[in-house]
């Protein structure tokens, strides 16, 4: 949730008319949001993650790219407590953030670093080693305006769950992602905080400038991810994709329904939005 702070005492400036129509437009979004209804059990996609333990120790091959995607993490307080637990010679398998479900036979089949403030000058492609993977989550680390391997992701044709968030990656969506026909949820959005309202305008705290990923054909994402149920987009610079959202998965007649869909800030006009299901959250 979004955190105003206002200076006490009389105000020297009146604020401008745009920056005064984007505060009320960021807390009208917030308000929106909450009044929202929560999914049907139907639509209910979020992932609880914890896999029944694998008898079987953690391959070696695994252990060898979880330590060089480790290592590829800037040294820093966040990373020592991460990663405490990664030991050479130990079984990745139980090792903070991963696990290997009872029949991978030692191969790591999720990986949640999500949250951890985690720093890298970009995502070191040895994680595309790990193969087997159905749980992705690298949301609210730093990746320092990186850009997203161009190749790599379309290796992991398991993921069911993949969370890029709020992680400072600029560019394009790479399209290996539109080959994860296995993805049920997808979140490339990033959010920010109104972390200060001063006399003369509001202070936005980003990470990485607003748009500063983008995706060139919306259409062709949809039409590929036939199991996707939950789509964010937010701060996703979709313009190229036209002013129109629409799809056949989007629209009612569908069976194959996005249930939650985020696109707040995309260049995306309200308007492009009348075919959406209109049990899915927008």
């Amino acid at each position: 949730m979004a955190t105003v702070m206002a200076h006490n005492g009389p105000t020297q400036q009146a604020l401008s008319l745009p920056v005064l129509l984007l505060f009320l437009q960021i807390h009208l979004t917030i308000a929106v949001s909450s009044l929202l209804p929560p999914p049907s059990s139907a639509c209910a996609f979020t992932s609880n993650h914890t896999l029944p333990p694998s008898s079987v120790r953690c391959l070696p091959d695994q252990e060898s790219a979880l330590l060089r995607l480790k290592r590829s993490f800037t040294a820093t307080n966040y990373s020592v407590s991460a990663f405490r637990s990664w030991r050479v010679g130990t079984d990745c398998c139980r090792w903070a953030g991963v696990q290997c479900s009872g029949d991978s036979g030692g191969r790591v089949t999720s990986l949640d670093l999500g949250g951890r403030g985690l720093e890298a000058g970009d995502l070191d492609p040895v994680l595309f080693h790990l193969t087997s993977l159905e749980y992705l989550n690298l949301a609210y680390n730093h990746f320092n305006g990186s850009q997203l391997p161009p190749s790599g992701f379309e290796r992991l044709i398991h993921l069911t769950h993949l969370n890029l968030s709020n992680s400072g990656f600029f560019g394009p969506v790479p399209t290996g992602i539109n080959k994860l026909t296995n993805l049920v949820s997808l979140d490339l959005s990033t959010s920010f905080d109104t972390i200060e309202l001063i006399s003369d305008g509001i202070l936005l705290n980003t990470d990485v400038p607003m748009g500063s990923t983008w995706l060139e054909n919306l259409g062709n994402l949809v039409h590929n991810l036939r199991n996707l149920r939950e789509l964010h987009l937010g701060y996703v610079d979709l313009s190229k994709n036209g002013s129109q959202l629409s799809h056949p998965i989007l629209e009612t007649k569908s069976d194959n329904t996005i249930c939650v869909l985020r696109v707040y800030f995309s260049h995306i006009q309200p308007t492009s939005l009348v075919n959406i299901n209109r049990q899915c959250i927008i």
